[in-house]
């Protein structure tokens, strides 16, 4: 029999080892694989968290980058808001004051700043102010840039436009009237049965006021609002200046008819006897004799012709009563201290007269008169008048003569713009709204006149943006 050992420890197994399946601690590599997983773990763990915040990093850098462009692009927008805001007030002087090129830099605002560089542009167009703005916004070194280009607001950019209040012929849209532009009255919007309107309506003055003896239901395609500030026009002798101080010097001026009289008259015709390209004029004056009053004691001129090619800014202006109709080839302002006199149709010869012009017509007619604008009461305005062109009357009145005499003469077109000092009916109603006597109006905006009006045309004083986009700038 072999004896045991009587040491201690002897006859047991090493400490922490035990058999399979047991449930006593495992072994010692056992063990030591298991503190490689734990650490292998831990490193997964961290290397989570780095990445997620470096993620977290770049996306808050990300955050902050965008935050700071938003802010830059609204400096950026707020340099041209500037230049508009100046450039407004400066126009309101008397006389205007109109910026020439120049900059403001380090303009701060906010977070962050901005510069704005401004410049008077050449164009074909040069009785038409307009600028170049170049604005960048700067915020932490994040730079935005918007280029924009402004313009003057003429008056042409109105379909209709009404300075005053008529009390004794008050303006009336009724259901034979459409009109698809924009309209704007200093005084009340008056409906009388179902006018149309496809562009937005303003007036100065509220409520609306509707006709009492008929059911109204105007139709306003993109609204109307009421109780908005007064535009002014410019006073009709500012205005009268001006265009003569540019007929005289690369336009045409004449002066007032000698032994001038009651009935002196310029006859103007656009393109006579087919020639077009041509503005020919004569004269009606007083010859001396007897009384001024009396026809008999007037004589025609012979007629004289005018390339509009060499007129180099378009104006030409009269000092006496002017009777204007036929059709232009070119661009051309007719100006005048008196009465004008639409005889017959004005048309551009690149258009069908009761369409408009057609896409891509460079013709351009302006009439202004001191005074008022007569539809006359001739046998070719019995049967519609026609007439293309941004029309002004400073003094008064876009009128029909003989209105109560003429029975209906059909329609009034108008592929223009029509601005006057005060409105005046063309037509009169019956209760229903439908037309009596005079012309029902078809008045349709012709849309280049908001950019490029005629030779010469007066501007509201206000500027717009007509152009903008954001550019691309280094070290953005």
């Amino acid at each position: 029999m072999m004896l045991q050992g009587t040491g201690r420890g002897a006859g047991r197994r090493p400490r922490g080892c035990t058999r399979k399946g047991s449930s006593a601690r495992p072994c010692s590599n056992e063990r030591g694989a298991s503190l490689i997983a734990v650490m292998a773990m831990i490193s997964v763990v961290l290397l989570i968290g780095v990445a997620l915040f470096t993620m977290s990093t770049s996306e808050s850098d990300l955050v902050e980058w965008s935050i700071d462009g938003a802010e830059a692009f609204y400096l950026a927008e707020g340099g041209v808001e500037r230049f508009l805001t100046t450039a407004d007030e400066l126009a309101q002087r008397t006389p205007p004051i109109y910026p020439e090129d120049g900059s403001v830099e380090n303009q701060i605002l906010g977070s962050g700043e901005y510069d704005v560089v401004w410049t008077k542009t050449g164009s074909p167009d040069p009785w038409f102010t307009r600028y170049e703005i170049v604005s960048t916004g700067d915020v932490d070194g994040v730079l935005r840039q918007v280029r924009a280009t402004v313009r003057m607001e003429p008056f042409s950019q109105y379909l209709f436009f009404v300075e005053d209040e008529n009390w004794w012929y008050p303006l009336w849209f009724t259901s034979s009237d459409s009109l698809d532009g924009r309209v704007h009255t200093n005084g009340y919007l008056r409906i009388g049965g179902d006018p149309w309107f496809g562009k937005k309506v303003t007036a100065a003055n509220e409520p609306m006021i509707e006709w009492p003896f008929s059911p109204n239901y105007p139709t306003f395609e993109e609204g109307y609002e009421l109780g908005v500030a007064e535009i002014g026009l410019p006073s009709h002798s500012s205005i009268a200046a001006g265009l003569q101080a540019l007929a005289g010097e690369d336009g045409v001026s004449f002066p007032g008819l000698p032994g001038r009289g009651y009935l002196a008259t310029y006859e103007v015709e656009l393109g006579r006897n087919g020639i077009l390209g041509y503005v020919s004029y004569r004269s009606y004056e007083y010859d001396g004799s007897g009384s001024r009053w009396s026809s008999s004691n007037y004589d025609w001129s012979d007629w004289a012709d005018i390339d509009l090619s060499v007129l180099t800014n378009g104006v030409v202006w009269f000092e006496d009563r002017v009777q204007v109709e036929g059709t232009l080839d070119g661009e051309l302002t007719i100006g005048c201290a008196d009465d004008m006199y639409i005889m017959d149709d004005v048309v551009y010869a690149d258009a069908t007269p009761e369409g408009g012009p057609h896409a891509g017509c460079n013709d351009l007619m302006g009439l202004i008169s001191s005074e008022d604008v007569f539809i006359a009461d001739t046998a070719a305005n019995d049967n519609d008048c026609v007439i293309h062109g941004a029309i002004m009357a400073l003094g008064s009145y876009l009128r029909v003569q003989n209105l109560l005499f003429g029975g209906r003469r059909g329609d009034l077109i108008v592929h223009g713009s029509i601005a006057v000092h005060k409105a005046r009916r063309v037509s009169y109603f019956e209760y229903l709204g439908w037309l009596l006597a005079g012309y029902a109006k078809r008045y349709h905006y012709d849309g280049r006149l908001a950019s490029f009006p005629p030779p010469g045309f007066p501007q509201t004083g206000s500027y717009y943006v007509s152009e903008w986009a954001e550019e691309t700038v280094t070290g953005s």
